[in-house]
């Protein structure tokens, strides 16, 4: 404390003799690295100054500005920034400085005046890496502006930043199409369409638009002239959706066909073209197109997919057959007795229409179990012939285990997601091994049996039969180890005989060892001529621990692949089948709403919002059904018709309810969508006078006056 005082007292004493110099050097010796240092910097910048050095005192206060950012002293940053601008009044770099200062200290219009000054030192210096940086930021602050957003878009296309171009016209485009500002819309996205004349999302822009405005002529010859269009799936299927908003089908059906003529694999396009045959009343057709497609989720243990797709042929037109056959299939597969019984007598109720009394028998004989107490079943099954023997080539049913939990649920669906990997990855060895210890633990699972089946198929068209004698013998020797170590182990209890009765379930954890036992994954005997495991040290514990590891790790991921949309849908569209007694009712409004909801799940917005739209028909579900509306054109970005459908419900929803509540929230959040910050702001203070915690309303309204202010 001592030497820093005389060192302050030795400077101030060259100051007054005019040794600007030495005062320099004097107060240099007090920098320490600390937090003084900004102090004693300023100091030291200023006594440059008075020795002419105007370059190193600039430098000097650069750095100070700099430091007093970093520390979040954002006051004591701008006055040093203030300070530079008068020195050096062309600088563009500490205007935009400036701007973001003021940012950080919640002042936005001193920001986008210091912003839009940077921008004029930067064209008068031609400096367009400068205006690209202040244009973003002014852009930024006001979504609206769409004079800079436009000179920025411009400027990132003229220097060859194409996507970040194209990006932002679109963005631009996407306003003011929902503000109704169709022409100012249609200008961008050409201006994007030249900056990039294969970009799909600015082509996908203007089709919509010119359908809007009614102009498909258009929308069809801007499709003709992309670029390699005929051969981009993505532009064939717009090109197929406008014959079909067109009426067209038939050259909606050849786009779509011709995308999975080149990819089979292409779900969107076999989705369109099964919607297509449904809405020409060709059900077979659609369901040859989406058969694929149930069998793959089937294949993946995705049931409720399944179902979606098949409701998209179930629900359209009169009740086809082959769809509710595979309906019941899944439901079998899945283990779900309610919904199989459902199925299954909408099936009895067509069998016996069209006197398909074979069919009749096996469905009744299913129905009856699924429902011992159902004596009109059990009295139909006898009048029909009883016992009848079964038709020749038809494989015995096999024998039911008992009922499933949710501890075993959840490792059946565990295994057959690691035995699909091994299958994906051509291991099929290993999944039909995984699969058969599986089985052993539940016999009689559908699912097992059925995936069983599919490996045997591919092992049996590879040619891992022809194994060289080398593996066999290492097999064999695999065997031995195997035995000598249960011969070593101590005593366990025997298996139990295998009974015809199904066995109760037991209270158990099944251990990596009875799962991957017989896999090929582990080697667990040694090479001729090495010691045995004995001789080594027992790492069997460690072994276990890392396998258990393993174990819960892989069924986290499958759980996580199974999101909550994926598990409510099956749900749902079971949903619709139960509140059915023998038929498909096409005109009840409670099937047209949950059909509804489970088409928004799938992401079948359009889909979605037409069963939505008769459901409304009925009061009773109107209020819910516009609000579901409204989010389905929230998710496909079109505001402008979310607003409308928001605003219809909020005429509906009963002053001061819960409804009204959520429903105002909402349309505040369009109105953000639509960067209408004072609107929205208006509606949020509403909410929050009303329910002051409800959701994240008073975040939203902190952010919204900072941007005002």
């Amino acid at each position: 404390m001592i030497l820093r005082a005389k060192v302050i007292e030795a400077a101030e004493e060259h100051i007054r003799a005019g040794r600007y110099r030495e005062a320099a050097a004097e107060y240099a010796r007090l920098l320490d690295g600390g937090a003084n240092d900004v102090s004693v910097n300023a100091l030291i910048g200023d006594l440059q100054l008075k020795m002419g050095r105007r370059d190193e005192a600039l430098k000097i206060f650069r750095t100070n500005m700099a430091v007093l950012d970093e520390r979040g002293a954002f006051a004591q940053a701008l006055a040093v920034a203030k300070k530079i601008h008068k020195l050096d009044p062309s600088d563009g770099e500490i205007r935009e400085r400036m701007g973001d200062l003021y940012g950080r200290l919640g002042f936005a219009a001193e920001a986008r005046t210091e912003y839009a000054e940077a921008a004029r030192l930067f064209q008068e210096r031609k400096d367009v890496h400068g205006r690209i940086s202040v244009y973003g930021k002014l852009a930024r602050l006001d979504r609206t502006d769409f004079e800079t957003r436009l000179k920025l878009a411009r400027l990132l296309a003229h220097e060859r930043h194409i996507e970040q171009a194209v990006a932002e016209f679109n963005s631009i485009a996407d306003v003011q199409a929902a503000r109704g500002d169709d022409a100012g819309a249609e200008r961008t996205l050409r201006e994007a369409l030249a900056a990039n004349p294969a970009d799909v999302r600015t082509v996908a822009g203007l089709v919509r638009l010119f359908r809007r405005r009614g102009r498909p002529d258009l929308a069809a010859a801007l499709l003709g002239e992309v670029p390699a269009g005929e051969s981009r799936p993505e532009i064939a299927l717009l090109l197929g959706d406008l014959h079909a908003g067109r009426g067209d089908l038939a050259r909606a059906r050849e786009c779509f066909a011709r995308i999975l003529a080149r990819d089979p694999d292409h779900d969107e396009a076999r989705i369109r073209l099964g919607r297509l045959e449904v809405s020409a009343g060709r059900p077979d057709l659609a369901f040859s197109a989406l058969e694929p497609l149930v069998t793959q989720a089937i294949h993946k243990s995705r049931d409720d997919r399944a179902i979606g797709l098949l409701g998209l042929i179930l629900m359209n037109g009169p009740l086809h057959l082959p769809s509710l056959e595979k309906l019941a299939h899944v439901y079998r597969l899945a283990n779900r007795a309610k919904e199989l019984e459902t199925a299954d007598r909408l099936l009895l109720r067509e069998y016996r229409a069209q006197g398909l009394d074979v069919d009749r028998e096996r469905v009744l004989a299913e129905i009856a179990t699924l429902a011992p107490l159902d004596r009109s079943i059990a009295e139909e099954k006898k009048d029909l012939g009883g016992d009848l023997p079964r038709p020749e080539g038809e494989p015995e049913a096999p024998p039911r285990g008992p009922a499933l939990g949710p501890a075993d649920r959840e490792l059946i669906q565990t295994n057959l997601a690691k035995a699909d990997q091994h299958v994906e990855q051509g291991y099929f060895r290993n999944a039909r091994r995984i699969l058969e210890n599986l089985r052993t633990l539940y016999p009689g699972e559908p699912r097992i049996e059925s995936r069983l089946e599919i490996v045997r198929s591919r092992e049996k068209a590879t040619d891992e039969v022809n194994i060289p004698a080398m593996i066999q013998h290492i097999l064999s020797l695999e065997s031995e180890s195997l035995d000598e170590t249960r011969e070593d182990a101590p005593p366990s209890a025997p298996p139990s005989a295998p009974s015809p009765a199904p066995p109760p379930p037991m209270p158990r954890t099944v251990s990596l060892e009875e799962i991957f036992g017989g896999a090929d994954l582990t080697a667990t005997a040694p090479a001729p001529g090495v010691l045995r495991p004995g001789h080594y040290p027992d790492l069997s514990d460690k072994i276990r621990e890392e396998r258990a590891a393993m174990d819960q790790a892989f069924a986290s991921q499958v759980r996580a692949k199974s999101g909550a949309a994926e598990k409510d849908l099956a749900e749902i569209v079971s949903l619709f089948l139960r509140r059915v007694e023998l038929r498909i009712a096409h005109e009840s409004r409670d099937v047209r709403y949950n059909l509804g909801l489970a088409f928004m799940e799938q992401g079948l917005l359009d889909e979605a919002v037409a069963e939505l739209k008769i459901a409304i028909e009925d009061p009773g579900l109107a209020l819910d059904g516009m609000a579901l509306i409204s989010q389905c054109f929230r998710r496909k970005r079109e505001f402008a018709e979310a607003v409308a459908w928001v605003e219809k419900a909020l005429r509906l929803a009963p002053q001061g309810s819960g409804p009204e509540l959520a429903l105002t929230y909402d349309l505040a959040q369009l109105r953000e969508d639509l960067n209408q910050g004072a609107v929205a702001l208006e509606l949020y203070r509403k909410v929050e006078t009303r329910s002051p915690r409800y959701r994240d309303t008073a975040l939203r309204i902190k952010v919204l006056e900072s941007f005002a202010g």
